[in-house]
C-alpha cells in the first residue's frame, strides 16, 4: 500500500473541474468590481484570465490584485 500514488479519481477531478471553473468566475468578478491605477491593467488581466483560464486567474490573485485602488 503506497500512500504517495496520486489516484486521479472522481472526486479529484471534479475538485479540479470545479476549481477550473470558479477560479476565473471569481478572477472577473474580482476585476470588475475594481480600480486599478493603470487604464488598460484591467483589460490585460481580462485577456489573461480567458486566454489561461487555470494559471490566468492564479496569476491574477498572486500578482495582479497588487495593483488595485484601495478605497478607504
Amino acid at each position: 500500500m503506497n500512500l504517495f500514488i496520486i489516484n486521479f479519481s472522481g472526486i479529484s477531478i471534479g475538485i479540479i473541474a470545479t476549481l477550473a471553473i470558479l477560479l476565473p468566475v471569481w478572477a472577473i468578478f474580482d476585476l470588475v468590481y475594481s480600480k486599478f491605477v493603470g487604464k488598460n491593467t484591467k483589460l490585460l488581466w481580462i485577456v489573461l484570465i480567458f486566454a489561461f483560464p487555470f494559471i490566468g486567474p492564479l496569476a491574477y490573485f498572486i500578482v495582479g490584485r497588487r495593483d488595485k485602488i484601495i478605497n478607504s
